[in-house]
């Protein structure tokens, strides 16, 4: 009907003060900090040339690597039963991943430093398992791992979930109706259509456990720190902001180039919403 909705004016009114925010709090501190890193070039000299901050960038990158990939494992699993679960148990699996969002993310990891530690409940059920074996399960890479895989796995699930769901249950009929195995028509046909979202779980990960600070600060090694950590550091015990600045814009550029990768291999970004499925007419 003619009259009805906004004109683009008024649409653009309505979204002015969202993107004045932004700039604000986002862009202005962003430009700020880029120009504080380009002011002496040293910075970015020292901050890839410079041992421990090569060290630093080594290690974040590894720890991000087997976080992304435990937690789309983990991610892949659990979307599949939600794919094949339905009325109440659909709803149970979907309230366990959505529990985490209800809760802080300081107190989720303070639980995690309970749960962990060595006469936790965790050490307390392996060693009566075991015989009495104990582990260290945090203050080592491995806290950390498993910390941020817990953060990392709703923000996987979705997407896996999504693409799983758009597959047509017709193709497992036909496979069965041509006798192909189970593993043949999950490697030939299933895994290949959840690709798009298992590549956009990947990218939630890797951006989100990038710049975690909290996570490895509780639960990883003290002596093995990640980026943010060292930003830390430098801006509040050695008061360089320049080199703190360089650290900060060379984080920030290796996520932009890993996501460019990853959409220009993948359609990542329909599968994040922020682009239109030309399938869908």
């Amino acid at each position: 009907m003619k009259g009805e909705g906004y004109s683009p004016w008024v649409a653009s009114l309505l979204i002015l003060p969202a993107l004045v925010g932004l700039v604000l709090v986002f862009f202005v501190p962003l430009g700020e900090m880029f120009a504080r890193s380009v002011a002496d070039p040293a910075n970015y000299v020292k901050a890839v040339t410079s041992a421990p901050n090569i060290r630093s960038f080594v290690y974040t990158l590894w720890l991000v690597a087997v976080i992304a990939l435990l937690t789309v494992v983990v991610a892949y699993h659990w979307a599949w039963l939600m794919s094949r679960a339905s009325g109440w148990r659909l709803g149970a699996l979907l309230f366990l991943v959505l529990v985490p969002f209800w809760s802080n993310l300081l107190v989720r990891v303070f639980s995690w430093t309970i749960l962990l530690r060595d006469q936790g409940p965790v050490n307390n059920f392996l060693a009566m398992v075991l015989g009495g074996l104990r582990f260290e399960l945090m203050g080592n890479s491995l806290g950390t791992i498993i910390g941020a895989t817990q953060i990392c796995l709703p923000f996987a699930v979705f997407p896996i979930y999504t693409s799983m769901k758009r597959i047509d249950r017709n193709l497992l009929l036909a496979s069965n109706s041509m006798a192909a195995s189970g593993f043949f028509f999950f490697r030939k046909v299933y895994l290949p259509l959840t690709v798009p979202g298992v590549v956009a779980a990947t990218v939630f990960t890797v951006v989100l456990s990038v710049g975690f600070f909290i996570t490895p600060s509780l639960l990883g090694d003290p002596f093995q720190l990640m980026v943010s950590q060292v930003i830390l550091v430098q801006t509040t015990e050695m008061l360089d902001y320049g080199q703190a600045s360089a650290m900060s814009v060379l984080l920030l550029l290796v996520t932009f180039v890993f996501l460019g990768v990853a959409g220009l291999f993948f359609p990542v970004f329909r599968e994040l919403g922020l682009e239109e499925d030309k399938r869908v007419r």
